[in-house]
């Protein structure tokens, strides 16, 4: 250490001695930081990250009130009421993209009723339902059996298409619901055959059974009698399944002879 560095140290040392005799406080030294400890990091603040939106609810269906008219009036005029009131619906988002609400068709007194699940572009084009080649092939199937289409009523769940085909939707199904049950109401039907597992998942309210759970076994829908079978659409894509559907068919046959809906016949040629 220098001379003058010593004097220095020296000098500060008496003027410390000093001041404490006269009792003035010396403040503390400071002390120098340690090389080998570094000085704390400061952590940056982390950003805070919005929480996700929760998953938007589907929506509620609508409440469709259809208005009957007086039991005393005619079938026809039943179902022409009703009809007016399907046209006329906009509640829900099949409304947006339809060209035509589609009914149905068929006998007003007819004792069997079957129900697909939705109009396709044609069906949507004219305002009929099954009369694309789905609707060919079923007009095949019921005079295999010996059952003429003008005879059976013929509707969907839904009224207006989905989009490409889709299947519809729960709530649009829910929507649409009460214009079949008034279409069921008015026509009074025996037997009901779902065409598909849309339409048996949403006539029955049953979302978790399959279609192979749901056929070859007579369910009730109220009073009625109640049958599923495969959509046509799907049978012409999948031919193999055609002799499932037709063992559905020879079953409908029986239940409606049994029933005395139609006479049995001579011989069981249908059953081949």
């Amino acid at each position: 250490m220098s001379s003058i560095l010593l004097q220095i140290v020296r000098d500060c040392a008496q003027l410390a001695r000093v001041l404490e005799e006269r009792g003035v406080p010396c403040p503390p030294a400071v002390p120098e930081p340690e090389e080998d400890v570094p000085a704390p990091k400061r952590e940056k603040p982390q950003a805070q990250v919005p929480a996700a939106p929760l998953a938007a609810a589907p929506p509620a269906p609508v409440p469709v009130r259809v208005i009957d008219p007086a039991v005393e009036a005619s079938k026809e005029a039943r179902l022409s009421f009703i009809e007016q009131q399907a046209k006329a619906c906009q509640a829900c988002r099949l409304a947006q993209g339809r060209k035509k609400v589609v009914f149905g068709e068929g006998s007003p007194s007819a004792r069997v009723m079957f129900i697909g699940e939705g109009p396709g572009a044609e069906e949507d084009r004219t305002g009929r339902p099954f009369i694309g080649k789905s609707g060919q092939l079923l007009t095949k199937m019921l005079a295999a059996i010996g059952i003429a289409r003008q005879d059976v009523y013929i509707a969907n769940v839904v009224k207006c298409r989905p989009p490409q085909n889709r299947d519809p939707m729960p709530d649009e199904t829910a929507t649409c619901r009460p214009f079949l049950d008034a279409q069921i109401e008015a026509i009074g039907p025996e037997v009901i055959v779902c065409l598909g597992r849309p339409s048996a998942q949403s006539v029955m309210s049953d979302r978790s059974s399959s279609l192979s759970a749901l056929r070859s076994r007579l369910h009730k829908l109220g009073k009625r009698d109640l049958l599923v079978t495969y959509h046509p659409a799907f049978l012409l894509r999948n031919p193999v399944k055609k002799r499932d559907a037709w063992a559905d068919l020879v079953m409908l046959r029986e239940l409606l002879v049994r029933k005395g809906l139609i006479p049995a016949l001579p011989a069981p040629w249908w059953k081949e």
